[in-house]
């Protein structure tokens, strides 16, 4: 749940924060598009966290992509 939001609120932002999720999964998205949602959704769980650490795992990277 996010912070000090009410229900209808943190609702509402629980469907931005899927359709961003969406933007970042949909293979026939622009890169940059998909690039722009994850940094966003980065940037929200960096926000919500009492931690200053986050974990990204990158899952199916071509070999050749990742170097």
């Amino acid at each position: 749940m996010v912070k000090n939001m009410s229900k209808s609120e943190n609702s509402k932002y629980q469907d931005i924060l899927n359709e961003l999720y969406l933007i970042c999964t949909d293979d026939e998205n622009k890169p940059s598009d998909r690039i722009a949602a994850a940094k966003l959704l980065l940037d929200y769980i960096k926000e919500q966290s009492d931690s200053n650490e986050i974990k990204v795992v990158f899952e199916g990277i071509e070999e050749d992509v990742s170097g």
